[in-house]
């Protein structure tokens, strides 16, 4: 980039929507009570920053980034404490905040982002990418990536160019719920649609 005093910004911006199944209590005959487990699912989505001595920091606007520089950017979804057991799916969209730009010319792609494909598979049937693991309050945290790696040829067309990193999170509670994680799987959380999601 020739002119050095041009900045680009990065906002990452992050919506969590929660799927969770309802359950009650029912009676069956002869008034035997039968009582379920009522617990809902209850994620957490931050994003933060790892500094020079390796110590979590609050994220903010990111400024005269230069080609090739690797930017840390950490987003973590964790169980919060109470919550049932749950897996998880996120979408990743990613824009460039000038509309003169087509999608092909975006700054960063996916490419760009170090998800690690042993624990996240990616759908192409419907753009979402799942977490493979079972995700409790006692389990480690998922981590979505950890970096942002800038292309080594970034030319003037993006001076001062600004990107969004929308991440959307669902989840949904593990009990009785069998996904299927095989590579060729066309839906992998098969009998889940638009009805059975409820945002927060």
């Amino acid at each position: 980039m020739k002119n050095a005093n041009k900045k680009t910004k990065i906002i990452v911006s992050i919506i969590c929507i929660v799927i969770f199944i309802c359950v009650s209590c029912a009676i069956v005959s002869l008034n035997f009570p039968v009582f379920y487990d009522n617990k809902i699912v209850d994620i957490e989505l931050n994003e933060y920053t790892i500094d020079n001595n390796g110590q979590k920091v609050k994220c903010h606007e990111i400024k005269n980034v230069i080609p090739g520089e690797k930017i840390s950017k950490v987003i973590e979804i964790t169980c919060k404490p109470g919550s049932a057991d749950c897996y998880i799916r996120t979408k990743i969209n990613i824009n460039n905040k000038n509309e003169e730009l087509t999608e092909n010319e975006n700054l960063i792609t996916i490419k760009n982002l170090d998800i690690d494909k042993t624990k996240w598979l990616y759908c192409n049937q419907d753009g979402y990418w799942y977490y493979n693991l079972k995700l409790t309050q006692d389990s480690n945290s998922a981590i979505l990536f950890t970096k942002i790696d800038m292309p080594l040829k970034i030319n003037n067309m993006f001076a001062l160019e600004e990107f969004e990193i929308n991440v959307t999170v669902e989840s949904i509670q593990a009990k009785n719920f069998t996904p299927n994680f095989n590579e060729d799987s066309k839906n992998p959380w098969f009998g889940i649609n638009e009805n059975d999601i409820k945002k927060f």
